[in-house]
């Protein structure tokens, strides 16, 4: 077993999140479960259609846009528009949220993170390490989803690429990965759990808010193009694959953002 601090700070913290990080993986599992056994009753139901050309455009917004939503009857629409365009990105965004304020800014108002930094650990490879358990995390839970949907997809006629699928979900763990470090950087500057969550929180939901109605708003077309949430599923990657230079830019922003959460941590004085 290493005796690195780093890696047993990293230890502690996921061990400590497993009851925690278990009844997520729970809760995601019996949710996407449940929409596959909702899937047969959308398949190739024109109803469907004809319900997208009365709905409200801000609300088909909320679920992908006009052409997600008139889709949805296409394993690649219903997963869109169920998955990928509104609960997963925000169940993410809140489980990063809530482990990244626990495990720093909790830690501080607990009087835990004195004793951790009594170690022979630098502060920078002290929150890197707990970046890690949440991002760890994310991909435990991204995961349950993805075999959720491969295994049992199938089984109920919905059938859809391997590629693709991983393609979208690798979006929406970044999506929550960039809320998990902004909880972070707040709880580094207050050392405040309930500022490191719902500060983190508020930023995910409102910009996730904003990025649908600027898809039926000609004036805020323009201010998408700076949302997590419109790079997270930008160019449709369950179809097309990877968008590229829209992952590059989420993980580049992602990283800048963790990089100033470590400069706060140096800065910060512990309570």
């Amino acid at each position: 077993m290493s005796t690195d601090p780093a890696v047993l700070v990293a230890g502690r913290g996921w061990r400590d999140r497993r009851r925690t990080r278990w009844w997520w993986v729970f809760g995601l599992g019996l949710y996407s479960i449940m929409l596959l056994g909702v899937w047969p009753t959308v398949e190739g139901n024109d109803q469907f259609s004809e319900l997208a050309e009365d709905y409200p455009e801000a609300l088909m917004a909320m679920f992908g846009g006009e052409e997600a939503f008139a889709s949805i009857t296409s394993p690649e629409g219903f997963t869109n528009t169920y998955y990928f365009s509104f609960m997963l990105p925000l169940l993410l965004m809140t489980f990063a949220a809530t482990a990244a304020g626990s495990l720093l800014a909790g830690e501080d108002e607990g009087g835990q993170l004195e004793l951790v930094l009594s170690q022979p650990v630098s502060r920078a490879r002290v929150i890197l390490a707990k970046a890690a358990v949440v991002v760890a995390g994310l991909l435990v839970l991204v995961s349950s989803v993805v075999i959720v949907l491969l295994v049992g997809g199938p089984m109920v006629g919905l059938h859809l690429g391997v590629g693709g699928l991983l393609a979208v979900a690798l979006g929406s763990l970044l999506f929550g990965a960039l809320h998990g470090v902004i909880a972070f950087a707040v709880g580094a500057a207050t050392g405040r759990r309930g500022a490191a969550v719902g500060g983190a929180v508020v930023i995910g939901v409102a910009g996730y808010m904003i990025s649908g109605f600027a898809e039926v708003t000609s004036w805020m077309e323009p201010v998408r193009y700076v949302l997590p949430m419109y790079h997270a599923k930008a160019a449709d990657p369950l179809t097309n694959g990877i968008p590229v230079a829209n992952y590059l830019l989420l993980f580049g922003v992602t990283a800048l953002v963790q990089a100033g959460a470590v400069v706060l941590f140096k800065r910060h004085d512990l309570r």
